[in-house]
């Protein structure tokens, strides 16, 4: 019986792996570095399961005899299976290749959306909207382009670092450029439906944005270090854990406050039919698309949501575990969830909503509303400041400040407090 690899073939690799591991075991009797001695052992043990199968397959391409063949060629399968376990066990993803096609779609969109932000940032002045997710689709590319790299270098630290910090923290940025996205809604609509003023929507967010960012990319950097040398990566895992779940429960307040915000704008524009909102940009939300916009940032949060979710169970189960291992998860809660998002907020982008010459300013200050009101006159100060001035002049009319004070305060008590206004 032969078999489809000739036997010069086999001869060849039997006889190389027999001389790499004399090698290897000759470093391995007088190493004692931890992380080298285990490095060692495990080539160790791939080359001696590679020269059992190719043994194996060398008996089984000189035997004559149908019976031995067939027992011989069990013994081949059984072989190929250590060989395969071991790879299992070594390689990053329990040894599933990760699809080139898949990962190079979504690199490529990702490229294009990172042209198109880029591009439409600067068409309408967006800028910490184009820089938050021109950051986050550069580190989506990246992150996807190292997965392509895991595909032919299933054994190689680098490229799972680099898919593994790059795609869980991109979302970060792009969150960035949507808490902000509220502050200048709250702008257009009036800062007096929404419980924080504009300004603090990103001081606060985006500061958690960025603690988050730094967690979980700390927590990558000591997962690859303890990788590298055969320890533990949980220590690491668990500190992205930790990151993730601050960026869940800053995403969950957010959208306390988001939800809050459109509840309080919807009342006014049902109760008084707007009169209420910010008369500064009426065109902005009389715009085509403007309602259309606010329904994209509702499915776009969640979608990041659900993804933020997903990736916080995944590393709660460890880097070995299914979630982590099996892509079609992956695909469908991380890389679908994410592409969507980044979708409909370039369809919708915020610039071409707003209006190509809108300039909506986030400014830090304070603002009046609509109940409250202006500080009147210190009407004593007056009144005596008057006497001083009649006793001194000898034209005097009759008519005090005093007078024109008390005319002017009665008519403000018949006319209605001034809307809101920004100082």
């Amino acid at each position: 019986m032969s078999t489809t690899i000739p036997i010069a073939t086999i001869t060849s690799v039997y006889a190389s792996a027999a001389s790499e591991i004399t090698g290897v075991l000759a470093s391995l009797s007088t190493e004692t570095g931890r992380a080298t001695v285990i490095s060692l052992q495990m080539q160790a043990q791939n080359l001696e399961a590679t020269m059992s199968y190719y043994s194996l397959l060398g008996d089984l391409a000189t035997q004559t005899n149908s019976e031995s063949a067939q027992a011989i060629q069990t013994q081949v399968l059984e072989a190929s299976q250590v060989i395969q376990q071991l790879f299992s066990s070594q390689a990053f993803y329990q040894g599933r290749f990760p699809s080139v096609p898949g990962n190079g779609i979504m690199a490529c969109l990702y490229g294009i959306f990172l042209l198109l932000h880029f591009l439409f940032g600067f068409l309408t002045r967006q800028w910490w909207f184009m820089t938050c997710f021109t950051l986050g689709l550069t580190s989506e590319v990246i992150g996807y382009i190292g997965r392509i790299e895991s595909h032919y270098h299933m054994l190689s630290l680098n490229p799972f670092v680099i898919q593994l910090v790059c795609i869980t923290i991109a979302p970060c940025f792009l969150l960035a450029g949507v808490y902000y996205l509220l502050a200048q809604l709250t702008v257009v609509m009036g800062d007096k439906f929404s419980k924080l003023k504009p300004m603090h929507y990103s001081m606060i967010f985006i500061v958690c944005d960025l603690i988050a960012i730094i967690i979980q990319a700390v927590g990558g950097a000591i997962a690859a270090t303890a990788s590298s040398v055969y320890e533990s990566t949980r220590p690491g895992a668990n500190i992205m854990v930790v990151g993730l779940a601050f960026q869940v429960a800053a995403m969950s307040l957010f959208q306390y406050f988001w939800y809050d915000f459109l509840y309080h704008c919807y009342r006014e524009y049902k109760l008084n039919h707007g009169s209420g909102f910010n008369p500064d940009y009426q065109h902005v939300r009389d715009g085509k698309y403007f309602i259309h916009f606010l329904v994209v940032i509702c499915v776009a949060v969640l979608l990041v949501f659900i993804r933020s979710i997903y990736r916080l169970i995944e590393l709660i189960e460890g880097f070995t575990g299914t979630l982590a291992s099996v892509e079609i998860y992956f695909m469908l809660l991380e890389a679908l969830m994410i592409v969507v998002a980044v979708t409909l907020l370039t369809i919708a982008y915020p610039g071409f909503v707003y209006g190509l010459k809108t300039d909506i300013v986030v400014k830090k200050g304070i603002s009046f509303h609509p109940k409250e009101k202006p500080k009147q006159p210190d009407l004593e100060k007056a009144v005596a400041s008057e006497k001083l001035r009649v006793e001194s002049d000898s034209n005097y009319s009759g008519r005090t400040v005093f007078d024109e004070l008390t005319d002017d305060n009665k008519a403000s008590s018949n006319t209605r407090t001034p809307p809101r206004i920004f100082l």
